[in-house]
């Protein structure tokens, strides 16, 4: 009977380690919407605390942070932050709640997300406007408030740094921001200065070709990023013998506030159009160095009725193409053009 009691709390303990839930604490950030998003968790089983920060990437003054508990559904595997104050708010921001799942088993510092107000109301009726997002694990190290506010908003939950496993190739939080107080600017142009680095982050796969010139505006740099992370899906090859092409764009059917940014090898040509029965004109010059050259539909979000689709007509010389495309929040809709001057 000894030795039966006893297989059978090995086996009850090797069974348990396979519920606990993946310690998901640290600092994670990615785009959300029109916004970046930074939030710091503290995660102790299945039970989370912490906060959230976020910036309006066209309004770098309208921002907030506010603080959240959550747990973790062991059944759907999906972690659920419900904001519960405001830090601070200097804009019309109102609290959310952010939902988190896990896609890719194997890469431990990527969740997908969505994202709702905490208005049960407005949630049962706006189910589109929860739209999905990345975030990545920069450090597993949550970054401490400025003067000496916890991370926590109550002390229901308190891990050790000590503990943390540290995260190789990361952005390591800088040292003097855990051992002393800071203020508020110094906490803002902290928070800023990382918006500038989540493209050049190693732990995001950018693609090879991008590159970002330091000049480049904060919100075109993370426009780029976030392209780069959707597959491609491609719409057409088409081969042109002039070097200036004009793109019009419009709604393919129906006008329901579809919204793209548009590409030019990596490079944003516009952002956040509303395609509608009025054309988006665009006039390129190819470059002549290059011999292959791509043309890309972003999805900025799906309209009231997904997905994003576009019907494209492309004028070269007295060639004239029409062409559908069909984007997502997943997939960027590709024109590969192959120039071949006379």
């Amino acid at each position: 009977m000894t030795r039966f009691i006893k297989i059978q709390l090995f086996l009850l303990l090797f069974l348990s380690k396979g519920l606990i839930a993946q310690n998901i604490s640290g600092v994670w950030e990615g785009i959300m919407n029109d916004e970046y998003l930074r939030i710091n968790i503290l995660q102790e089983k299945n039970e989370l605390c912490g906060y959230t920060s976020d910036i309006v990437l066209n309004d770098k003054e309208s921002r907030c942070k506010a603080y959240f508990k959550g747990l973790y559904n062991e059944k759907t595997s999906i972690w659920t932050i419900k904001g519960v104050s405001f830090i601070n708010n200097s804009g019309n921001h109102v609290l959310m709640t952010i939902r988190l799942w896990q896609i890719d088993k194997e890469n431990k510092n990527a969740l997908r997300g969505n994202v709702t107000t905490n208005s049960i109301f407005s949630d049962f009726l706006n189910p589109s406007e929860r739209d999905n997002f990345w975030i990545r694990r920069i450090s597993s190290i949550p970054e401490v408030l400025p003067n000496n506010k916890p991370i926590c908003f109550d002390n229901s939950i308190s891990i050790q740094k000590s503990n943390a496993k540290k995260t190789p190739n990361k952005i390591i939080v800088k040292k003097e921001t855990e051992n002393k107080k800071i203020n508020q600017d110094e906490f803002n142009n902290h928070l800023l200065d990382s918006i500038n680095t989540v493209a050049q982050n190693k732990a995001i796969a950018i693609a090879p070709s991008v590159i970002f010139p330091t000049i480049m505006p904060h919100a075109e740099r993370l426009l780029i990023e976030s392209m780069s992370l959707r597959k491609k899906t491609a719409i057409s090859t088409i081969v042109v013998h002039d070097k200036n092409i004009e793109l019009a764009l419009y709604d393919n059917g129906i006008v329901d506030n579809d919204t793209v940014s548009v590409f030019y090898n990596g490079k944003v040509v516009k952002s956040k159009q509303g395609l509608s029965e009025a054309p988006i004109i665009l006039n390129i010059t190819l470059d002549e160095t290059s011999a292959t050259h791509e043309i890309t539909l972003y999805a900025d979000n799906m309209g009231t009725m997904p997905p994003n689709t576009a019907l494209i007509v492309l004028t070269a010389g007295q060639k004239r193409y029409e062409l559908h495309s069909s984007a997502s929040l997943e997939e960027n809709a590709v024109l590969y053009i192959e120039y071949h001057p006379n």
